[in-house]
């Protein structure tokens, strides 16, 4: 079971000046790091485009001989759709 949260002001004047920098310096960093998370998971285009990249990269080859049959299959529809 969790731990019941301590209030942070409870204890404080057993703790030195430096020891509740060094616990204020701990929670910024823990935030950052937070915050850059939040960021990375709202950052759609980004994500977007890594995911393309690492699917290029694993599939290049295929991907562009896919790309290519498609266009040629488009043309031919429309070259046979305006002859006929």
């Amino acid at each position: 079971m969790a731990e019941p949260q301590q209030d942070p002001r409870e204890g404080s004047q057993d703790q030195t000046p430096e020891q509740i920098e060094a616990e204020i310096e701990a929670a910024r960093q823990r935030l950052g790091e937070t915050v850059e998370a939040l960021g990375a998971k709202t950052d759609v285009k980004g994500r977007v485009s890594h995911r393309a990249q690492s699917v290029r990269e694993q599939h290049g080859t295929a991907l562009l001989a896919g790309g290519i049959g498609a266009l040629v299959l488009v043309v031919g529809v429309v070259v046979w759709r305006r002859r006929g």
